[in-house]
């Protein structure tokens, strides 16, 4: 790894590139099928895609998954969630090693998850990543919309009543 652990915990580097490894554990997974996810946000200088490798090989599919700006130490600021998958024609090992790269320096690390699953069936690659709503987005969206409605039938039977007067 290159650069430091900033105060919010992300991982930053002002004078270089950020390099990043890690090593996956999957000794409870069985199949002969293995899918591995990895999930990364960051702010500032862009992920490297050509860069990330899972035991040295490149993602089946991978890319940005979504987009914003944040606002930041340093003002107005892109950040990033990127995904990618590698899908394996054999059964999982027992770790795997994720190795990625920024563009260049000021790129500020803030987020990565990793998930391995196995089948005995083969995954589905996904032709491209796209963004999918978090579960509490989703809620919070069904909401809105209810007491959008809500608030428009109080409206309209209102103006009915308004009306018949």
């Amino acid at each position: 790894m290159t650069g430091f652990v900033t105060s919010t915990g992300a991982i930053y580097s002002f004078s270089a590139a950020t390099e990043i490894s890690t090593d996956v554990k999957t000794t409870n997974l069985s199949g002969t099928q293995t899918r591995v996810v990895a999930q990364i946000q960051a702010s500032g200088t862009g992920l490297d895609l050509s860069s990330l490798l899972l035991n040295g090989q490149t993602a089946s599919v991978s890319g940005i998954a979504d987009s914003r700006t944040v606002t930041s130490f340093g003002g107005p600021t892109l950040q990033s969630d990127y995904m990618a998958i590698w899908d394996i024609a054999a059964s999982p090992l027992d770790d795997y090693s994720l190795a990625f790269n920024s563009l260049g320096p000021h790129m500020s690390l803030e987020a990565v998850r990793i998930d391995a699953f196995a089948s005995d069936t083969a995954f589905v690659t996904p032709a491209s990543v796209t963004a999918v709503p978090e579960p509490a987005s989703v809620g919070t969206m069904l909401a809105l919309t209810c007491g959008g409605g809500v608030r428009w039938l109080r409206r309209r039977k209102s103006s009915v009543e308004a009306k018949r007067s």
